[in-house]
């Protein structure tokens, strides 16, 4: 029988270089390669740029929100005639509870008798 030669170090610095090998041959691969649908796309003539600009110069994209021409604003609140409820929740809920207290027996006197 043969004996053999290296040892775990070698095997493991020879793997760590097939490794970083081939992750350098994965990463030139995934960058040399042409990314499809590139020029699938007609291009923009820089007469449909202009005209798109002009179209979305005074655009509001808050247009949907306000109030429409023939919309009547609502009317103002009157003051309240009677006393206005407290804010909810007006007290805590639900309850705290509080912790037991705890009894420490205190002896009568400094000097009465323990029972045996």
């Amino acid at each position: 029988m043969k004996s053999q030669r290296g040892g775990f170090a070698m095997g493991l610095i020879v793997g760590l270089l097939i490794g970083l090998a081939l992750a350098l041959a994965v990463a030139l691969y995934v960058t040399k390669v042409p990314v499809p649908f590139v020029n699938k796309v007609p291009q923009r003539t820089a007469e449909q740029d202009a005209a798109e600009q002009e179209k979305n110069r005074n655009w509001d994209p808050n247009a949907g929100t306000a109030h429409k021409p023939g919309a009547k604003p609502a009317a103002p609140t009157s003051a309240p005639t009677a006393a206005a409820p407290p804010p909810w929740p007006h007290r805590r809920w639900p309850p705290r509870r509080r912790p037991p207290q705890r009894v420490i027996p205190q002896p009568s006197s400094p000097h009465a008798r323990r029972p045996p």
